[in-house]
């Protein structure tokens, strides 16, 4: 999955696990930015805000997990609501990445694929102080901007099914309250992920979320795709990943802030974990 991670520096709330309420709101240690993880709704979802404001914020919601025929005709398995539900978030932690104190939320479950496969899912939400930090994606470090939220995705146990070559991971994105807008495709602070903005506020924010161009997939690095569409006047994200044998990997990065507000230091990471502002797995691959 390409990699991403989401914008957004926690406040220690608490050293200790402890469980999370759906719905609550974690704030940057500055305050200027929030972020609302809920496992409520048909698919569950983040929201990364300008302080409290949903009119000016970076919303995502979960959608299914896929597995296709190389020449997208045929779906071969699925997997739904994966964080709704019986989902439970745990934390906030605090946790060193690569000498960076983030605040960890994490989810995990086991849940079984329409094609009777029993999958643990995993998702991770690492909130990143100001001064950002990064992130290992397998053999790669990749740069997660300061005040930035990395989601990361896991799966353990996948099995493809006959016919089955690869895994689209979809995510819908709703911008500033508004639907249906196409994101544009920017530079990324550095050569290994893509970076898709989607609009702008009158102040000059703006969400964004920056994808790896790999994914690890059983411990390897495999080549990633993102395509972003808006369909039935949704705004769709969709990662892609290369048929693997059991576990997969990918952590994309979202934040909502201005342009002169990026920093460009180096991260990484992937294992479809996903989830959202979330309260994922204490424990990374």
């Amino acid at each position: 999955m390409m990699r991403g991670v989401f914008f957004i520096a926690v406040t220690v709330l608490c050293l200790g696990a402890v469980s999370i309420r759906a719905d609550n709101w974690i704030k940057s240690a500055d305050g200027s930015v929030s972020v609302q993880f809920t496992n409520s709704g048909s698919s569950g979802s983040i929201l990364v805000a300008e302080g409290n404001s949903t009119s000016k914020s970076l919303e995502v919601k979960f959608g299914d997990i896929e597995e296709w025929s190389a020449d997208d005709k045929d779906r071969t398995q699925r997997l739904s609501s994966y964080a709704t539900g019986d989902a439970m978030w745990s934390g906030p932690t605090a946790v060193k990445v690569n000498g960076a104190t983030v605040q960890r939320v994490n989810m995990t479950r086991r849940m079984q694929t329409d094609a009777g496969v029993l999958v643990d899912v995993s998702l991770i939400g690492d909130l990143y102080p100001s001064t950002g930090g990064t992130a290992q994606n397998g053999v790669e470090t990749l740069s997660v901007a300061g005040n930035g939220l990395k989601l990361s995705l896991m799966l353990n146990g996948w099995k493809f099914q006959s016919g089955g070559e690869k895994l689209n991971w979809t995510l819908e994105i709703k911008a500033d309250g508004k639907d249906g807008v196409k994101p544009e495709e920017k530079e990324a602070d550095d050569n290994k992920q893509k970076r898709l903005e989607f609009g702008s506020s009158s102040a000059g924010k703006s969400g964004k979320l920056d994808a790896a161009l790999t994914v690890v997939l059983d411990g390897v690095n495999k080549p990633a795709t993102l395509s972003a569409d808006v369909k039935s006047g949704k705004s769709m994200v969709t990662f892609s990943f290369p048929k693997f044998t059991n576990k997969l990997y990918y952590d994309p990065t979202m934040s909502y802030s201005s342009d002169a507000a990026s920093t460009r230091t180096v991260t990484s990471s992937v294992v479809i974990m996903i989830m959202a502002l979330f309260a994922f797995m204490a424990t990374r691959m």
